[in-house]
């Protein structure tokens, strides 16, 4: 049977275990900034696009109001679908960003160091 040797003190596997924290706590604060981002260019890509979709739509209901092809409604129906989209992820983004530190968190970072 092969023994496991262990060398070093406790504040050497600390250090290292402190290292490897700082190391996975950066790794996922990247990781939510990237999510974050898309989270933004989501929220914005859906207004604008709902702005567009609802000009359309008017300028389709108003001007070509006799065409059999429903363009316009079919345009202020999806911009009506974007509206509380964007609306919803807006309100979600800020909440992820702006939201208070938890218990737990605080707790997990005083123990660590």
């Amino acid at each position: 049977m092969a023994e496991a040797v262990v060398t070093g003190d406790v504040q050497t596997g600390s250090a290292a275990y402190s290292a490897t924290s700082q190391e996975g706590n950066a790794s996922c604060q990247t990781c939510k900034q990237v999510a974050f981002m898309t989270g933004c260019v989501c929220a914005i890509f859906s207004f604008m696009s709902m702005l567009v979709l609802l000009f359309l739509g008017l300028i389709f209901v108003h001007n070509f109001n006799h065409t059999s092809w429903p363009v316009g409604p079919l345009c202020l129906f999806v911009a009506s679908v974007l509206a509380p989209f964007s609306l919803i992820l807006t309100w979600l983004m800020c909440m992820l960003k702006f939201r208070p530190e938890t218990e737990d968190s605080s707790f997990l970072t005083s123990n660590v160091m």
